[in-house]
């Protein structure tokens, strides 16, 4: 029974030896949606202007294909009971929505008074809202002006296992 190399032998020529690094090169996971992690659709919305020292809070539901909620929500690809881990891309405009010279915090035309914000996100996997998921995020401004943020969040998750499913 032939197995697959995982070692190269000493001498091996380097015409017989480069399919098996592309191979193995290959067989990497070159992100996490390789490890069969999945992506939601992209929500946005709007804090509002907040004023200097004030804050703004704002939950994100995540929902199965046909569904909806009364939070601003991104949608899963496919139908799921629930998430097990979660890691949220969040982008935050100051002032300007879509404009990446506004991208908190890094943006060109962002003073180093606009980008005095905090952020900070928190998953609860109670199923509010009747969603596998939610992500709460709240923010301040640390500024002395008023500024408006604009946030544009996707998802990407593991969904958790169907009841009765052992982990192996």
């Amino acid at each position: 029974m032939s197995s697959v190399p995982w070692r190269i032998q000493q001498g091996t020529d380097y015409q017989a030896a480069r399919p098996l690094i592309n191979d193995n090169f290959d067989k990497v996971a070159s992100d996490v949606t390789s490890l069969g992690a999945s992506q939601t659709t992209t929500t946005l919305f709007n804090s509002g202007s907040v004023a200097a020292s004030g804050s703004w809070r704002q939950t994100v539901a995540i929902v199965n294909p046909g569904g909806s909620s009364s939070y601003p929500y991104m949608t899963a690809p496919t139908a799921i009971a629930g998430v097990s881990a979660i890691v949220p891309s969040i982008d935050v405009y100051v002032d300007v929505d879509g404009d990446a010279t506004y991208l908190y915090p890094l943006g060109t035309n962002l003073t180093s008074s606009s980008r005095a914000l905090t952020i900070d996100a928190k998953l609860d996997l109670t199923k509010a809202d009747s969603s596998p998921a939610t992500l709460t995020i709240t923010g301040r401004n640390h500024d002395a002006s008023a500024h408006t943020y604009y946030i544009h969040i996707k998802c990407t998750y593991f969904a958790s296992k169907s009841t009765g499913i052992q982990g192996g």
